[in-house]
């Protein structure tokens, strides 16, 4: 295995492995409720990024560019090992934000997993909540500068905006040069500012676009493969109790069979069961 990032890491992952063996423990103790599967066959599994710079220095980042630290390398590759440990052996996509920091997370993470052919994709709506004027300061000198009130509330309300950050052309970006986000009286590729309720209106229309269709897609793709798993069970437990029926026969002592007489119906069977499982392999092969 490759090595480890992150010095912390003996405190980190047997933390983690202790609560995931808890939770695991919890959910095999509760009774399987309507609509809940022993096995699940497809999932939306959710993931932050790891412990940045900015996060170390208590910084507010939003749409800043900022590296992961050490702790948080390692912390993405603990959630791809937990995901290993929990069962995962596939993914058919991962979607992150165009920050830096989602996307090395999502590198590290299926590293782990051993699934660094996994299709990315990078969606700018996904960014985290654009903080203004805000980005880049630490939360105490904010607190110094503006007052607390005003800060709590430009982080915990809905509705609140923070002050926004000056328009500037050098920091145009190509990563949302086909944003097109409404400020004032023009369009800029960034917004200025969000308050919870931009957010929210900024990743619905991927949400109803992009990511519940691949849901739903995938929620019939496993159920259509269960229905097969199902249906070669069924026909292989056909077709070993139409082997016994046979061999039954072969023993029965007033049998033609067993009387080693061979006429012309025992030459018809044979090739019929053959051409049956012929099929069957077919069928196999295609899916």
């Amino acid at each position: 295995r490759p090595p480890s990032y992150f010095a912390e890491q003996s405190r980190l992952e047997p933390l983690a492995l202790r609560e995931y063996g808890v939770l695991r423990g919890r959910q095999k103790s509760l009774p399987l409720r309507r609509g809940f599967k022993k096995q699940v066959r497809a999932a939306l599994v959710l993931i932050r990024h790891g412990y940045s710079e900015y996060n170390a220095n208590r910084r507010f980042m939003g749409w800043e560019e900022c590296e992961l630290a050490d702790r948080g390398r390692e912390e993405a590759r603990l959630a791809g090992r937990l995901l290993k440990l929990a069962g995962v052996r596939r993914i058919e996509r991962v979607y992150t934000s165009v920050l830096s920091r989602s996307i090395k997370s999502a590198w590290l993470m299926l590293d782990e997993m051993e699934l660094g052919w996994t299709p990315i994709q990078h969606e700018w709506r996904l960014n985290e909540r654009h903080y203004g004027a805000l980005q880049g300061l630490c939360k105490e000198e904010a607190v110094r500068k503006y007052g607390l009130e005003r800060v709590r509330e430009w982080r915990r309300g809905y509705l609140a905006r923070p002050p926004p950050r000056e328009p500037n052309s050098s920091l145009l970006d190509r990563r949302y040069s086909h944003a097109n986000v409404v400020h004032g009286q023009g369009l800029v590729s960034e917004p200025l500012t969000e308050s919870l309720a931009d957010a929210h209106d900024r990743v619905r229309p991927w949400l109803d676009e992009e990511l519940w269709p691949r849901i739903r897609r995938a929620m019939e793709a496993a159920k259509r493969d269960a229905l097969r798993q199902q249906q070669r069970c069924k026909g292989a437990d056909e077709l070993a109790q139409d082997g016994m029926d046979h061999e039954q026969a072969d023993r029965e002592p007033g049998s033609a069979r067993g009387a080693g007489a061979h006429n012309d119906t025992d030459t018809e069977e044979k090739p019929e069961y053959v051409a049956n499982v012929e099929l069957a392999s077919v069928t196999d092969g295609e899916d």
